[in-house]
This record gives structure tokens, C-alpha cells and sequence, in this order.
């Protein structure tokens, strides 16, 4: 049975299943750092996701890396960060350029996506809200 994590995002829970097929190395570093809380901003260039840091995560390795994310799709960064897709228009990239990241989970639970993404979406009007991270229990 796959494992999973569940990401709350002030008051909205959602489980994603862990790419531990994808990304062993990177899924196994954020296990060992979890449980994590943060601040999660929108997106400047990257379209519909929202982006926090931490550093209790390692560096992630460079494993299954890509610059385009699907809705639902959590991804680990190269400076501890991570990016959500909640919207179906999501490319990693900064102002010098496209940034892969590692797939590292994914939210299957497309009603719960939908009520995730309204708040994420408030993000870029709104300001930064409170995230948090934690392996789900079974």
C-alpha cells in the first residue's frame, strides 16, 4: 500500500499518495523531516501553484525532474522549497528561466483538490497562509 502525506492549508486537508517509485531519494529525505509548517505564497511565474519553503528538508536530488506539473502534483525543489499545482496551468520557472523540480506525491482526491484550490487561488490576492505537512497516518 502506497504512503501518503496530508498537506493542510489553513483549515483544507488533502492526502497525496507519495512517488516513492519517482523520487526514492527525495520522498525519503521528507519523510525524516516531516512534520513541517510554513508559510505558502502564490506563484509569481509558474502559473497555478503555490510555493513554501523549509529548511528541514535536504537539498532534493536530482531524480525524475520536470518543468511541468499537473493539477494535484507536489514537487521538491534544489533550495528546499516545493511547489503545489492547484490549477491545470503550472510550469516551473523564475525569471531567469525554467527550474525542474522532483514530483514527489500526488492529491488524487479531485473534490478535495477543488476545495484546496479555492483557498491556494485566494493566495495571490490575499497573502501568504499558514501550510503544514505531515505523514498521514494508516
Amino acid at each position: 500500500m502506497a504512503r501518503e502525506i496530508e498537506v493542510v492549508l489553513e483549515g483544507i486537508a488533502v492526502n497525496a499518495v507519495l512517488r516513492e517509485d519517482a523520487a526514492p531519494k527525495t520522498v525519503a529525505a521528507l519523510l525524516r523531516a516531516l512534520p513541517i509548517t510554513s508559510t505558502a505564497v502564490h506563484c509569481i511565474c509558474s502559473g497555478e501553484c503555490i510555493w513554501f519553503k523549509s529548511d528541514q528538508v535536504p537539498i532534493a536530488f536530482p531524480e525524475t525532474e520536470t518543468v511541468y506539473l499537473s493539477q494535484g502534483d507536489i514537487a521538491l525543489g534544489y533550495d528546499n522549497d516545493f511547489l503545489i499545482a492547484y490549477g491545470r496551468r503550472c510550469s516551473t520557472r523564475g525569471f531567469k528561466g525554467y527550474l525542474p523540480y522532483n514530483p514527489i506525491a500526488v492529491v488524487r482526491d479531485l473534490d478535495a483538490m477543488e476545495r484546496f484550490a479555492k483557498v491556494a487561488h485566494s493566495i495571490e490576492f490575499e497573502g501568504g497562509k499558514a501550510i503544514s505537512v505531515r505523514q498521514r497516518s494508516a
